[in-house]
């Protein structure tokens, strides 16, 4: 997800937030609600325009809602009486020139796809804006958010798809439904609204500020290893691969560095993880999984919005993506993955072999050789990536045990 579409939205997206006080405090509900809708019209591959419009609509979707009474009922999943509040906000937005379809759309964003409503509308009469504000705004009500998001996404989707056909829109209840099998979905509801862009910072490429970016990035790393016995000098050994592969596969000198770089910073976001789940000697339950998943999103989060690491985000931030898919965060496929991100990924598995870990000792050449093979053959990693580092095993594994892994 990026920054929401930009007509009307920098108008209006202070007012969300105006709305937003409740009893609790401020609970940046239509924010979310927003950022959902818009990953789903993305999806949907609807173009900007349309966009624009929804996402305007969703900022202010309850601006009928005039006490905290009001709003507080509304987030109980099932709203008795919604079209009141639904129609009152209709009849302001139409008082502004301009907003005239945000109205209409803010006036049936309760209705049933099922009907009845009192709009008199059902099914695909409903305007498609309405329909995917009223699964996005049922499905923010759903989440607790003094809890880790991830542990409840198959509960929400759970939830919302027995409501498919009755409440909502049948089709885009399961376009969500493949949408948020991607982690980045559930978790781009939660951070801070400034990483999903980097406009703000201005100027993409490194600037000389005096602080070398090669020694920052080595201390970064370091930092990050030190959170557990069993990384100590990960991320540099995956940096070591990752430039040894990049030169191989025919990257520039550039292309090199940044390969290094992105090594030495692809599990930045491992600072959100807890030293007991990283050390932890068994199986991860669920729930730790989903702490885990959630590192290399902030990696790409926070290197985004550096100036100076901008530029390798992607190859840091992807390395858990798969070829077919099936990675996260955000369940990118191959055409999404180009060769940087591809080779930090492989890079990524070959170092974590040749380490002890704490459910198992480092693997013999052979035994890497056959994980990386079979990872392969199960569209996880890319063969020309593999290739390049299996080619040069040997040297590779001498470098990493004198890096002390």
């Amino acid at each position: 997800m990026s920054e929401l579409p930009t007509r009307w939205t920098r108008l209006l997206r202070p007012l969300s937030v105006a709305l937003d006080f409740t009893y609790q405090g401020l609970s940046l509900h239509h924010l979310r609600v927003a950022r959902a809708a818009d990953s789903l019209a993305r999806a949907l591959s609807l173009p900007l325009a349309a966009r624009e419009q929804l996402a305007a609509a969703a900022l202010v979707h309850d601006i009928g809602a005039l006490t905290f009474e009001e709003k507080e009922a509304l987030h109980r999943f099932e709203v008795e009486e919604p079209f009141a509040h639904a129609a009152r906000g209709a009849a302001f937005l139409h008082s502004v020139p301009g907003l005239e379809k945000v109205a209409d759309i803010v006036l049936c964003h309760h209705d049933r796809w099922s009907g009845p409503n009192q709009s008199s509308l059902e099914g695909e009469a409903i305007p498609w804006e309405s329909r995917v504000i009223h699964l996005c705004d049922r499905l923010d009500v759903l989440l607790d958010y003094r809890r880790n998001v991830l542990d409840q996404a198959e509960g929400v989707l759970k939830a919302l798809a027995s409501e498919s056909g009755r409440l909502f829109d049948p089709r885009l209840t399961r376009e969500l439904e493949r949408l948020a099998r991607a982690p980045a979905f559930w978790l781009d509801l939660v951070v801070p609204e400034p990483w999903l862009s980097g406009d703000e910072m201005g100027g993409d490429a490194y600037q000389d500020n005096g602080v070398p970016l090669p020694e920052l990035a080595a201390m970064l790393a370091r930092l990050v290893d030190s959170k557990s016995p069993f990384t100590h000098r990960h991320s540099a050994g995956v940096a070591v691969a990752a430039a040894t592969g990049a030169a191989l596969l025919g990257f520039d000198a550039e292309g090199v560095q940044r390969a290094r770089m992105a090594g030495l910073l692809h599990d930045l976001g491992k600072l959100s993880v807890p030293e007991a789940v990283l050390n932890k000697p068994g199986p991860l339950d669920r729930r730790e999984l989903n702490l885990v998943r959630g590192h290399s999103y902030y990696t790409y989060r926070i290197l985004c919005r550096i100036p100076e690491t901008r530029e390798i985000a992607a190859w840091a931030g992807y390395h858990h993506e798969r070829l077919d898919g099936r990675g996260y965060p955000f369940g990118l496929a191959a055409p999404e993955i180009d060769t940087g991100a591809r080779l930090l990924a492989a890079a990524d598995v070959f170092v974590a072999l040749v380490e002890d870990r704490p459910y198992r000792a480092s693997l013999p050449r052979a035994g890497v050789e056959a994980v990386m093979r079979e990872a392969v053959r199960s569209g996880a990693l890319d063969a020309a990536a593999v290739d390049v580092l299996l080619g040069s095993c040997d040297e590779l594994i001498g470098r990493l045990r004198r890096l002390g892994h």
